[in-house]
């Protein structure tokens, strides 16, 4: 996975943490299975990807962040959010790496259900009306919960020119996505695991 020959001592260190990326999410999130797992859409599957193994260690979230930073800022993007729950610890170490950044980030999650008390906010954080922002999650099968939180940007008078997942099941989600005009990366596919 790693090429070495013709590159920076900066895109050899990227590569060797992409690598640890991989080889983390592979030990600790991908999980097969004989029995079937119920996914969060209702689906069920013999594999599951538990990406909170990686975004909620601090090894894995460092190597996420700074990956996701690198994107952004060829995007000039200062806006990342998301679905509750999979992209709040993506999200706030995204804002919180890019102090170190010559840009900073600001962040925001998406509800999936209304507060019922308070400003009673679908969007919770530091979103703005007008801005462009990027949406991220852990994982993508369909893409429902992005879209969901698309949805809701762009309701909320947002633009959302590119989605980020973590790991995309190829079930769908580029797809689903790419017909709304969106542009998806993900940082790895479920193919790179077999």
């Amino acid at each position: 996975m790693n090429k070495m020959s013709d590159m920076s001592d900066m895109d050899n260190i990227s590569d060797m943490n992409a690598d640890k990326l991989f080889l983390k999410i592979k030990k600790d999130a991908y999980i097969k299975t004989r029995t079937r797992v119920k996914l969060s859409k209702g689906g069920e599957s013999n594999f599951y990807f538990d990406n909170k193994q990686v975004t909620l260690d601090p090894e894995g979230i460092n190597i996420v962040a700074d990956r996701i930073l690198d994107i952004m800022e060829n995007e000039h993007i200062s806006y990342i959010g998301g679905p509750e729950s999979g992209s709040i610890p993506i999200v706030a170490a995204v804002v919180t790496k890019s102090l170190s950044r010559p840009a900073q980030v600001y962040g925001f999650f998406v509800r999936k259900n209304p507060r019922t008390h308070g400003r009673m906010l679908n969007i919770e954080g530091k979103f703005r009306p007008g801005e462009k922002a990027v949406l991220v999650d852990d994982t993508t099968t369909t893409g429902g919960s992005l879209i969901d939180a698309y949805q809701e940007v762009v309701r909320s008078g947002g633009e959302v020119p590119l989605i980020i997942s973590l790991v995309d099941r190829e079930e769908g989600a580029r797809e689903n996505i790419e017909k709304r005009g969106i542009r998806f990366i993900s940082l790895y596919r479920k193919s790179d695991f077999d």
